[in-house]
């Protein structure tokens, strides 16, 4: 009888595991009856195709990736990672996790984030659909935290700088640079983190963004020498040039506290104000004076934090508004009975509200009329009480009566002739004081009528708790 070997690597190597023998080489699995024909002697024919199950291979393979992975050997997974990909080319999974291994391979003189972010573009295009986004955000959630890990280095170079000096002001420039790189590659997940409900994801984003933003606001001080501590430059950006960094940095904020409300939210204990972020000119010299504008930054800071607190309440008071108006389409859409009786009561009210402003137009055209006649009659019985006054004065005259009599005559007959318009003024005053009491009254009723719809409709709402 033949040794028992694999037909397809030639390995001697099978053991049987639950019923079934398994090559410890490639993987390959026999039943009991195909080993049993394994071990005559002679040529057994073989018909049809033969296909290699590689599935325990492709899943010990992941296992060994995934283990390495995770322990932070990045050579060992890159490996396996590769082989599984030779046995399955389109794995989603590794595709990405291949390139996150190159990527934590990077240094801050030869960064390759760009392969990590090219691994994931090609994960993505193979992800089913069903998956696609809660896939997309875990593995978002890797990118930040391999490129926060890249921007911590270029931190943790320029922390250690004590003083600043011609030798060694490079380290502040590369830190700006690699900040900037940094803002350019969350940009590339702006969209999908930001659209998401993943607020950890949101937070882990969001402050490493911000975080970027400020160090391209930063400014140092550089000492002329080693010996004169009294005369510096101070390299950094210009208020101007700080400005696309300033806007993205509150835009950030105010997109993040819409989901989480104290996100970056300015710490103030007494006249210190922790959080803030360098929004002013660079100084010019070393000095007491610098302090005012310290203080001018502070306040500039806090004045801008709380018109992002404004402008989340406005988006949120807009946005349970448009909520509340497409829960209220969808219930009416859903219950056609109430809705006509809702239809019916809303259109009385209209009918009602729309009598009301009618009646309140013939009040107050009414009102204006009352008050032009009243008005004109006013101005008559002046006239009258100016010319008796005058006539009064006439009378009183030692010389020159019979000039002042031919006066006082004429201005009895104006008298008259005012008091005749008068006269004729009463009737019509009559009449717009009664247009005016039936119009208030009408008012009244239509008045009365429009809140008795208005109440009618209200409760028909409330009832539906809308």
């Amino acid at each position: 009888m033949k040794r028992l070997t694999c037909e397809m690597c030639g390995s001697t190597d099978l053991i049987k595991q639950d019923g079934v023998f398994v090559c410890q080489s490639c993987g390959c699995k026999y039943s009991v009856e195909e080993a049993k024909k394994m071990m005559v002697e002679g040529t057994v024919e073989v018909t049809g195709t033969v296909k290699i199950d590689d599935s325990d291979k492709l899943q010990t393979y992941k296992n060994i990736a995934n283990n390495a992975y995770d322990t932070g050997n990045i050579d060992e997974a890159y490996q396996y990672y590769l082989k599984i990909l030779e046995i399955d080319p389109n794995d989603w999974e590794t595709i990405f996790h291949k390139g996150m291994c190159q990527g934590w391979k990077s240094t801050l003189a030869n960064p390759r984030i760009n392969e990590a972010i090219v691994a994931y573009q090609q994960s993505c295009e193979l992800l089913p659909d069903e998956i696609s986004e809660k896939v997309k955000q875990l593995f978002i959630g890797e990118l930040v935290g391999l490129i926060s890990a890249w921007f911590e280095k270029a931190q943790e170079r320029f922390f250690n700088v004590e003083d600043w000096y011609r030798n060694n002001i490079d380290i502040f420039w590369d830190y700006l640079g690699v900040a900037e790189k940094v803002i350019g590659y969350l940009e590339l997940f702006r969209p999908l983190v930001l659209n998401s409900e993943n607020t950890e994801l949101m937070a882990k984003y969001g402050d490493l963004y911000c975080d970027a933003c400020d160090a391209m606001c930063r400014h140092v001080v550089e000492w002329k020498s080693y010996s004169n501590k009294e005369e510096a430059y101070f390299p950094g950006f210009s208020r101007k040039e700080k400005q696309p960094y300033l806007k993205k940095y509150d835009e950030i904020i105010y997109e993040i506290r819409k989901h989480i409300p104290g996100f970056r939210k300015l710490k103030i204990s007494g006249s210190v104000v922790f959080g803030t972020i360098d929004r002013g000119e660079l100084p010019t010299s070393i000095g007491s004076h610098n302090l005012a504008a310290m203080e001018k930054n502070k306040q500039e800071c806090i004045k801008i934090d709380a018109e992002i607190d404004t402008r989340v309440k406005t988006w949120r008071e807009e946005k349970d508004k448009q909520e509340k108006e497409e829960r209220i389409k969808k219930y009416w859409a859903e219950h056609p009975n109430e809705n006509a009786e809702k239809l019916q009561l809303e259109e009385k009210y209209t009918e009602c509200r729309e009598q009301f402003e009618i009646a309140k137009n013939a009040k107050e055209k009414a009102e204006n009329d009352v008050y032009r006649v009243e008005r004109n009659i006013k101005n008559l019985n002046d006239k009258i009480d100016e010319r008796l006054a005058r006539i009064a004065k006439l009378k009183k005259k030692i010389f020159g009566k019979a000039k002042a009599q031919e006066e006082i005559c004429c201005l009895e007959q104006e008298i008259k002739k005012s008091q005749d318009e008068r006269k004729n003024l009463e009737p019509a005053l009559a009449d717009a004081k009664a247009t005016s009491d039936e119009a208030f009254r009408n008012f009244n009723i239509a008045n009365t009528t429009m809140q008795d719809a208005k109440n009618e409709y209200d409760v028909f709402l409330k009832k539906y708790e809308l």
